[in-house]
C-alpha cells in the first residue's frame, strides 16, 4: 500500500487524556491532571505570549518518535523523507519491536549516509508489545520540548517540520499539532456498509 503522505494543521485541545495529551510534556494521565496540565497551559502561554517571537523560536527543539514492528521498507521511507526535511529535528526516537536487526540496520545506514545532525536513539527490544508502550519508552527518552510521534508508514512533504514549527511560533497557545493525511481514498459507502455485515 502507498505510504499516507502527512501535511501539518492545528489544533488547539489537548487529546486524550488517556494516553497522551498534545505534543508538549508533561503528558496527562487522568481527568484530574487534565484540568491542571490545562491551567499551567495557559499560564505558561502566557509567558510566551509576552516574550519576542525569537526567544520562543530558540526554545522549541522537536523529538521525532516512531515506534515500529515488521516494517522494513515503510520505516525506510519515512525516516528517508524525515531526514529530507526543510528543517531538521533535534532527534529521532525509533523503538523497534522487531525480532531481527533489520529496521535498526537500515535506519542507522540511513543515518550514516546522510550525515545529519539529527541525533539518533534507537531503542530495539522485542519484549514492548504495541505502538502505546512503544511511545511511552520513547517519551522516557525523548529530550524535545517538541514530540511528534510519526507511525512507521508515512511519506511527509519536504517541509512537514517547517510547518509544524511555523505553527508552534504563531500559536504560542497551541497544545497541539497535526498531519493530515493527504492521499487516502475513504472507501466506498458498499464497502463500508460490507464490513458490517
Amino acid at each position: 500500500s502507498p505510504a499516507r503522505t502527512l501535511l501539518c494543521s492545528t489544533f488547539a485541545n489537548v487529546g486524550d487524556s488517556t494516553t497522551y495529551a498534545g505534543l508538549h510534556p508533561p503528558f496527562v494521565t487522568d481527568a484530574y491532571s487534565l484540568v491542571a496540565h490545562l491551567a499551567g497551559a495557559t499560564a505558561m502561554c502566557d509567558q510566551l505570549v509576552e516574550q519576542p517571537p525569537k526567544a520562543l523560536d530558540e526554545a522549541l527543539s522537536v523529538s521525532v518518535i516512531i515506534p515500529t514492528k515488521n516494517r522494513v521498507d515503510d520505516l525506510f521511507l519515512t525516516v528517508q523523507t524525515l531526514l529530507q526535511q526543510t528543517v531538521l529535528p533535534d532527534e529521532l526516537i525509533v523503538v523497534d519491536q522487531n525480532e531481527s536487526d533489520a529496521c535498526e540496520v537500515t535506519v542507522k545506514r540511513l543515518f550514516h549516509d546522510a550525515g545529519q545532525r539529527t541525533k539518533l536513539r534507537y531503542v530495539h527490544d522485542p519484549k514492548i508489545h504495541g505502538g502505546a508502550t512503544a511511545r511511552n519508552v520513547a517519551i522516557a527518552e525523548s529530550s524535545g520540548s517538541v514530540l511528534l510521534f510519526l507511525d512507521d508508514d508515512v511519506e511527509l512533504e519536504r517541509d512537514f517540520l517547517e510547518q509544524l514549527l511555523e505553527t508552534y511560533k504563531s500559536n504560542p497557545c497551541a497544545t497541539g499539532v497535526s498531519g493530515v493525511v493527504t492521499n487516502y481514498h475513504a472507501p466506498s459507502i458498499v464497502d463500508r456498509k460490507s464490513t458490517r455485515l
